[in-house]
């Protein structure tokens, strides 16, 4: 095996290691991404809870002045409005929530995409690798096939064979001649 074998083997290794390391990164750094917009899309939903019970707070009082300016309109009245602006509050708020665990579980999709994408990645990186290791290596084959072809002769007492060559006279014991006759 030769310094360019080497140096081949090498340089796919590393190139190997790099697409792994890359694709773990990539993973990684999807991974912070989500977790940061799955705290501002719970930050942001508390935010609008707060929000809207504040509102609610103001309906609720401005329906009680209301009602002490109209002369106290019934207590009936009086409960029947608040449970309104309850009511209302509340389908908000439940809409507030729906909206922040579908974007939750959004985030989560995506994370676990980014997983997948990353698997695939390394996978490949590992294939890559393998298929450039063993093209090497068959090129090395070659390459000492060839220089046993040139030279005019080829050992066949390792049971290697002819490598194919089938009309062949014998030269010596153990050696095909494929030079000049």
């Amino acid at each position: 095996m030769g310094i360019e074998t080497i140096a081949a083997f090498a340089l796919t290794a590393v190139q190997t290691v790099s697409s792994i390391r890359g694709a773990q990164q990539q993973a990684e750094a999807a991974d912070k991404e989500a977790a940061r917009q799955q705290g501002e899309a719970n930050i942001q939903a508390q935010s609008e809870k707060s929000d809207r019970q504040a509102q609610a707070d103001r309906e609720l009082s401005s329906m009680l002045v209301a009602f002490e300016a109209a002369g106290g309109a019934g207590s009936a009245n009086v409960t029947r409005a608040a449970g309104d602006i309850g009511g209302v509050a509340g389908l908000d708020l439940a809409r507030i929530e729906a909206n922040r665990r579908n974007r939750v579980a959004s985030l989560q999709s995506e994370k676990k995409a980014a997983a997948q994408k990353a698997k695939a990645s390394i996978t490949g990186a590992l294939v890559s690798g393998a298929g450039q290791a063993f093209s090497i290596a068959g090129k090395e084959d070659l390459f000492a096939a060839d220089k046993e072809i040139a030279s005019g002769f080829v050992d066949t007492r390792g049971g290697g064979g002819s490598r194919g060559f089938t009309d062949l006279s014998r030269s010596a014991p153990g050696r095909l001649n494929f030079g000049p006759r």
